[in-house]
């Protein structure tokens, strides 16, 4: 069959793709498919990674919130007793030292049955550094052991990936003035005027501990015997003796 019949002039070239352009084209579609989804993969990642991080600072801010509340409202009961001597009343309202602190305070309603309780936060060495477990108690008779070991349920790691921390301890001296911090709570028979929580987080972790200084609502420095401290900077209470004393009647 002649070109004339096929419709096309003499000598005229055929048109249409090479193999080579044909392999070049699959080759650069190939290239711009993977670019595409290594970017969706980064961008995969990168959601993740955001939303881990939000997820683990919503964490730390609801530890701190938890400590904090508990810490503050701790009360000056007895954990356990002791002989008496002429520095103490018998019996330990609070102990704490650089890694654990152990005190009664109430718990929140949906963690326990009511009441007060002994509760115990501690820095142990976990997998990933250090972490701070949390512990508690029913108050009730005086037993051997503490909340951490024997408490209801086992203890709760509240944090992880702490790099170093530590707890320190603020009180009066005999002339009513600040003490320097402590990192060994000495007098059972009292709860400190502040407590601080100083914690720095790994470098991986990504996440900023602040220095937390928890202040307790009830003043557990006014059950030292033999010592009459008082808080320093704190109105008087004697009756002015040129001011006419009010009676009932006069109210």
């Amino acid at each position: 069959m002649s070109s004339r019949a096929l419709g096309r002039a003499p000598g005229a070239k055929q048109s249409g793709f090479t193999l080579i352009e044909l392999l070049m084209a699959i080759t650069l579609m190939a290239m711009v498919m993977t670019l595409a989804y290594q970017g969706l993969r980064a961008g995969t990642r990168a959601v993740s990674s955001g939303e881990d991080l939000v997820d683990r600072t919503n964490r730390l801010r609801i530890v701190q919130q938890f400590v904090r509340n508990q810490v503050s409202r701790m009360l000056p009961l007895a954990l356990e007793s002791e002989e008496d001597d002429e520095d103490t009343l018998g019996v330990v309202l609070f102990e704490g030292n650089d890694d654990t602190m152990r005190f009664v305070a109430p718990m929140p309603g949906y963690l326990s049955r009511g009441g007060p309780h002994e509760q115990v936060l501690a820095l142990r060495r976990g997998p990933e550094g250090l972490e701070l477990l949390f512990a508690f108690r029913l108050l009730g008779s005086f037993e051997d052991g503490d909340a951490l070991e024997d408490g209801e349920t086992p203890p709760t790691v509240l944090l992880e990936g702490i790099d170093r921390g530590r707890f320190e301890y603020l009180t009066v001296d005999d002339e009513g003035e600040p003490t320097e911090w402590l990192d060994e709570w000495e007098d059972g028979s009292s709860t400190p005027l502040l407590v601080r929580l100083d914690f720095e987080m790994t470098d991986g972790s990504r996440l900023v501990w602040p220095t937390m200084e928890i202040a307790p609502l009830l003043d557990g420095t006014a059950v030292r015997s033999n010592r009459g401290n008082v808080i320093p900077n704190q109105p008087s209470r004697v009756q002015d003796p040129d001011r006419p004393i009010r009676r009932t009647t006069d109210l």
